[in-house]
């Protein structure tokens, strides 16, 4: 109940402002790749404003409502266009890209959240500090046991939330997992240790 409440809360939710870090790491006995991406969420009906920076760069997308902004901070270049009445699927992403399309789908994670899951564990409280500031928290947590789709077979995950007592709104969500990294010319699969 207490996620389904707080994912509720983003669901309904007509403007938000949402700044997020999103760190990410992948691990094996042979090597260790580490990437950090900074974004920017905010909306406000129609209007919105999106920013990623990431490794591969940063962009930032603005609209009025009717029109949009594409910029790409390194290349010194923006691109106007109108707004999509549906939303663009299968479209390939620029590289510097990618930042903008994470901060465009952080409350769409959070709102699904819920759906995901046939179950999770209330832990104890805890307060985290985000910033300067001490939160006290919730802490959900859930394991890739608890999904309604399972995974590919062999990974095996978990997730912990924590909630702001305050708001009710997530402050943390930490991922841990043993995946594979799949060549698509060999049966051979790779163990990996990924981190979010």
């Amino acid at each position: 109940p207490l996620l389904r409440e707080t994912a509720q809360k983003y669901i309904d939710a007509k403007s938000y402002h949402i700044e997020a870090v999103r760190e990410e790491s992948y691990t094996n006995e042979l090597s260790r790749s580490w990437n950090k991406t900074i974004m920017t969420a905010i909306v406000d009906n129609e209007r919105y404003h999106f920013e990623g920076r990431s490794q591969s760069g940063t962009a930032i997308l603005i609209s009025d409502g009717k029109k949009q902004w594409n910029y790409h901070v390194e290349g010194g270049r923006y691109t106007e266009s109108s707004v999509p009445s549906q939303p663009v699927h299968g479209q390939v992403i620029p590289h510097e890209e990618m930042g903008v399309w994470g901060a465009q789908h952080l409350v769409g994670e959070i709102r699904k959240l819920p759906s995901r899951l046939n179950s999770a564990s209330r832990l104890p409280d805890e307060t985290i500090q985000i910033g300067q500031r001490s939160l006290p928290c919730f802490v959900i947590r859930f394991t890739s046991d608890e999904y309604k789709r399972s995974p590919r077979d062999g990974i095996k995950e978990v997730e912990t939330v924590w909630i702001d007592t305050s708001n009710k709104l997530i402050v943390k969500i930490e991922r841990q997992g043993n995946s594979f990294i799949i060549n698509p010319d060999s049966p051979v699969r790779t163990p990996i240790q990924v981190e979010e």
